[in-house]
C-alpha cells in the first residue's frame, strides 16, 4: 500500500497587491518560493508587485494561465468570497486565503484541496521586514493540506502551527486589540498633540519603552498612569480637558474604567 506525502510547494500565485498581497509576494521570493503570477483588480498594481518578484503581471483571476502548488488570495474579507468565484485552479493547486476570521468554508464550491495561511502581523506595503519571526496559522482541509502549509510556513519562519477557525479568530481579535486599537490610540494622541503645536515625536521615547517593557513583562505587571494609582483627581482632569472632544473623553473613561476593572481582579 502506498503511502501519501504532504506535497511540497515550490510556486504560489498571489491573487490582491494591497498590505498583505505585498508581503507574502517578498517572503515567497526571498526564501525561494517561485511567484509565478500576481494578479490585482489593476494592471499597474500587478505589474509593479510583480516585477519585484520576477512574477508574471494580470489583471483579474480569470487571466491566470500558468498553475502553481499553491494559489494565496491576500483580498478583504469582504471581497474574498466573489473573487474565489472567478478563479478556477486545477484540483492539484492548494487554494488558501490569509484571513485570520475567515473559514476554509468560503472556498467549499471551488474546491476541496483548501486552507488557510495566516500570518500574524501588521504589514504595510513598501515597508522592507524580515519574515523569520512572523507566526504563520495554517489550517488545511485535509491532513495532507495542513502538512504542506505548515512546511512552507517554516520555510519562512521559525513559528508555525496549525489552528481552526475559531481559534484564529480568537488570535485575530487579540492582535485587533494589540496592535490596530494601539495605534489608533497613537494616533488620537497625535492628534492631542497636534493641538498644542507639538510633534508627535516627543511620545516615542515613551512608546518605545512601553514596547519594549512588553518583551520581558506581562502586559498587566507592565500598567502605569493615573488608573493604576487610582489617582481620580488627575483622571477627572483629564476627561474635563476632553469635554470638547466627546469620543475620546468616552474612550479615555470606558479604558481607565477597565484598567481599575482589572486590577480589581487582580486582587480580588
Amino acid at each position: 500500500m502506498s503511502v501519501r506525502v504532504a506535497k511540497e510547494i515550490a510556486s504560489v500565485s498571489i491573487i490582491g497587491t494591497g498590505n498583505v498581497g505585498w508581503h507574502m509576494a517578498k517572503a515567497m521570493h526571498q526564501h525561494g518560493i517561485a511567484v509565478i503570477n500576481v494578479v490585482s483588480r489593476t494592471q499597474k498594481n500587478a505589474e509593479a508587485l510583480a516585477s519585484l518578484v520576477g512574477a508574471e503581471a494580470a489583471s483579474g483571476p480569470e487571466a491566470l494561465y500558468r498553475e502553481p502548488d499553491l494559489c494565496m488570495f491576500c483580498v478583504s474579507d469582504d471581497a474574498l468570497e466573489d473573487v474565489v468565484k472567478t478563479c478556477y485552479m486545477d484540483t492539484g493547486t492548494i487554494l488558501v486565503h490569509t484571513s485570520g476570521s475567515t473559514g476554509m468554508e468560503v472556498f467549499k464550491k471551488e474546491s476541496n484541496n483548501t486552507g488557510v495561511f495566516y500570518p500574524l502581523q501588521t504589514f504595510t506595503r513598501g515597508r522592507e521586514m524580515t519574515y523569520d519571526h512572523v507566526p504563520f496559522l495554517v489550517e488545511g482541509a485535509t491532513p495532507l493540506v495542513a502538512e504542506s502549509l505548515l512546511q512552507l510556513a517554516r520555510k519562512i519562519s521559525g513559528t508555525a502551527f496549525e489552528a481552526n477557525a475559531d481559534l484564529r479568530r480568537k488570535v485575530h481579535i487579540a492582535a485587533v486589540f494589540a496592535c490596530n486599537f494601539s495605534n489608533h490610540l497613537a494616533a488620537v494622541a497625535s492628534d492631542l498633540l497636534k493641538e498644542s503645536g507639538l510633534d508627535f515625536k516627543l511620545l516615542r521615547p515613551l512608546l518605545e519603552e512601553t514596547a519594549g517593557k512588553l518583551q520581558s513583562m506581562d502586559p498587566f505587571h507592565a500598567q502605569t498612569g493615573p488608573a493604576v494609582r487610582k489617582d481620580m483627581k488627575i483622571v477627572q482632569s483629564h476627561i474635563t480637558a476632553l469635554e470638547d472632544r466627546p469620543e475620546e473623553a468616552a474612550i479615555y473613561t470606558l479604558l481607565t474604567n477597565n484598567i481599575i476593572r482589572y486590577i480589581n481582579m487582580q486582587n480580588e
